[in-house]
């Protein structure tokens, strides 16, 4: 968090945000315990390009949970690991509020026959806690005595959990990152209304609301996002043509690699309406045949998408048309 006001002025004129900086420069101090005006402009600012911040911000709890995670528990009912927030590069971005989070995030993956394991979450496999009671904010996985037992099998157990998991995980990181920002009364009034619908069941508010629509899509944006242009082993982006065309034309690579080659495809040929396609087919995590999700919901993933489809395109904008 930015201690004064002049801190963050400095930090939005090193941006280039001049009327911003100039507008924090006339502020005073900082309210004890409220957000500053100041800070509130920095979000909007930020909020621009917010899927960016997102994506990176989880890119980086991701890694810090891979690498950098303590071992909180590890018993045989339960495993819990801690992150320091601190050490995120976007870390003054997050803590909107003074203390409102505190400093650490928490993993929690219960065993099966757990007996804290709490009844009333069976049916979720991932679920976002928010701190209470001074405990921190912590994300709770619920795996069946399967995947509890092949998490286990080469002798990292949590990373195989985070391979195997990744794409829930990456959810419930978005819940926690939208937790972040109750800064508006608009914030906080769509989180208090989702926490009231979040009844699991794909209930009509709940499938509909904001909160699950960015948690949703979320994930599938950094999915492709990260496999063309940040998986450094398989980087399709940096391969250009010689690695992603001959996977999309001869359908020879992974499931994955197929996947992102035609996504790269669609792109390249500026077919906006196969892109969406495609990705609606491959994603059943946006629940698009769920009778309880309304056309104005599906119309804001579409718009999502489409954003994603200029993003990419933009990339490739000095490319020309592939056949």
């Amino acid at each position: 968090m930015f201690r004064n006001l002049k801190k963050l002025a400095e930090y939005l004129d090193d941006m280039g945000w001049k009327e911003e900086a100039e507008a924090v420069g006339c502020l005073g101090d900082f309210s004890e315990g409220k957000i500053s005006r100041g800070e509130f402009l920095l979000l909007q600012k930020t909020a621009k390009d917010s899927d960016e911040v997102y994506l990176e911000l989880i890119r980086q709890i991701i890694y810090l949970f891979k690498y950098h995670s303590m071992e909180i528990e590890s018993g045989l009912e339960r495993k819990i690991y801690r992150i320091d927030l601190r050490d995120l590069n976007f870390y003054d971005y997050m803590v909107l509020y003074p203390n409102a989070l505190g400093d650490y995030l928490d993993l929690w993956i219960y065993h099966p026959r757990a007996d804290d394991r709490p009844e009333e979450y069976k049916k979720f496999y991932g679920l976002y806690s928010p701190p209470f009671s001074g405990a921190n904010p912590r994300i709770l996985f619920f795996p069946n005595e399967e995947q509890w037992e092949s998490f286990g099998r080469d002798g990292n157990f949590l990373q195989s959990f985070i391979r195997a998991s990744e794409g829930v995980l990456k959810h419930e990181i978005t819940h926690f990152l939208n937790n972040t920002r109750f800064v508006s009364p608009k914030n906080i009034e769509a989180i208090s209304k989702y926490e009231k619908q979040n009844t699991g069941d794909g209930s009509f508010g709940y499938v509909n609301s904001t909160e699950e629509i960015q948690a949703r899509i979320i994930p599938i944006i950094s999915f492709i996002l990260d496999g063309i242009f940040h998986d450094k082993s398989k980087n399709l982006y940096d391969l250009y043509h010689e690695k992603w065309l001959p996977i999309y034309k001869n359908k020879n690579g992974t499931k994955r690699e197929i996947f992102l080659a035609t996504i790269l495809y669609y792109v390249v040929n500026n077919d906006i309406n196969s892109f969406i396609n495609h990705i609606f087919k491959q994603s059943s995590t946006l629940y698009l045949d769920d009778p309880n999700l309304l056309e104005k919901t599906k119309r804001r993933y579409l718009k999502r998408l489409y954003d994603l489809f200029i993003f990419i395109k933009d990339k490739f904008q000095n490319t020309e048309t592939i056949s």
